[in-house]
């Protein structure tokens, strides 16, 4: 016998359920459903994960990608951008964390401080309108504060432990000072130049106390030789310089043979630190 069931379709929107009938199907429907919401998840036999693992890997994962997508494009950000505060507040303050020696916080505090000039300079540079850079200011003074606390926190148990704290904070007095040249060339604002001028005076102050406690502790000997020294490593270097930058280093190397002469080691000590700052290698 064969079925029509185009005919079938057709009629089958006319027929019509007892009440009993509808009864049962609504009662087997809900009893379904029961079952249903009263039965527990059953993981995978073949998933390593449970279902709240995999959750929560998932809401990591999702906090992974929008941090470092955000942190991403904080990275070329400037002062006065939107995610600034991110790049400077958030990313660097979690590279920093990284850093365990008290030397190596310190460099990165000096590294923190260059990557700040280097925004200072494309500010300068791009601005086509005022620029809020108290904020900038603030990050200067933080960066140069932390880097002084971390070395006075240091003991001076010996002279090579003096000498590396001597030398980064020649670097860190340096790169302040870097900072108050390029505020030469920008109409900066007067708290940024207080801010800046502040950072300057205390790395300068700070270098000099610790020159003089280096000189008091380990006597003329152990200092003449570290100048010694540093002065050899200065004119092997030399070469590596042109002419001009040469001629730099060396009118450096005559004012330590001039404070020598006139009896002033501190100052002697100091500017062969800068000379060797601008060489910029490590000995």
């Amino acid at each position: 016998m064969k079925i029509d069931i185009e005919e079938k379709l057709k009629t089958g929107k006319d027929l019509q359920l007892s009440v009993e009938e509808k009864t049962s199907m609504k009662a087997f429907l809900l009893s379904q459903a029961t079952l249903s919401l009263n039965q527990t998840p059953q993981p995978s036999p073949y998933s390593i994960f449970s279902t709240w693992q995999l959750r929560a890997f998932s809401g990591a994962f999702a906090v992974f990608v929008i941090f470092f997508s955000t942190g991403y494009l904080a990275q070329g950000s400037l002062p006065g951008d939107t995610l600034y505060p991110v790049k400077v507040n958030v990313i660097e303050e979690i590279i920093a964390l990284t850093h365990l020696e008290p030397t190596d916080k310190v460099g990165f505090e000096i590294e923190r401080l260059n990557t700040r000039l280097e925004e200072l300079t494309l500010v300068s540079a791009n601005q086509s309108e005022p620029v809020d850079l108290t904020f900038f200011a603030e990050q200067v003074s933080e960066h140069v504060s932390e880097a002084v606390s971390i070395l006075n926190a240091v003991e001076n148990t010996d002279a090579e432990t003096a000498e590396n704290k001597i030398s980064l904070l020649s670097k860190l007095n340096d790169v302040t000072q870097k900072h108050e040249d390029a505020l030469d060339d920008t109409d900066a604002n007067p708290m940024l130049v207080e801010k800046i001028g502040e950072s300057s005076n205390l790395t300068e102050t700070t270098l000099t106390n610790e020159v003089d406690d280096y000189l008091e502790t380990e006597g003329p000997e152990t200092s003449s030789q570290y100048l010694s020294e540093a002065v050899n490593f200065i004119t092997d270097n030399l070469d590596r310089l042109e002419t001009s930058d040469q001629d730099n280093i060396e009118k450096q190397l005559q004012d330590v043979n001039e404070a020598i002469t006139d009896g002033d080691m501190a100052e002697a000590i100091i500017t062969i630190l800068e000379a060797k700052n601008y060489l910029q290698i490590d000995s």
